[in-house]
């Protein structure tokens, strides 16, 4: 991702809501689909890992997306202009609103 500036890892996906947990075929669908950005009526779990000052163009996905930072500082800014610097263990919610991400501290992108 821009310019192998960040990396994106899919954790976990299921195709419908709620998950069938029967004889794992939620494992197997999430280990035979790589999902685009969103699954209609089912979920993705994203890991995105961005270099040092790299920011997002404004982008808006047709979904509820829940992040978490985990380590470096980042800046969340709205269409409207409404920022929040976030830390170690914040949550933002995003209900289908437009916004960009700054990583304003924080480690190269890690590998392995």
């Amino acid at each position: 991702m821009g310019e192998k500036q960040a990396i994106t890892n899919i954790l976990y996906s299921t195709r419908d809501n709620p998950v069938d947990l029967n004889e794992d075929v939620d494992v197997v669908f999430a280990k035979d689909n790589e999902p685009g950005l969103r699954i209609v009526n089912g979920t993705v779990v994203r890991m995105i890992n961005s270099g040092p000052g790299l920011e997002s163009p404004i982008h808006r996905a047709m979904s509820i997306d829940c992040g978490i930072v985990i380590e470096v500082i980042l800046e969340l800014t709205l269409d409207s202009g409404e920022s929040r610097i976030m830390k170690h263990g914040d949550i933002s919610v995003q209900r289908a609103t437009a916004h960009k991400w700054r990583n304003i501290k924080g480690g190269g992108t890690k590998l392995g």
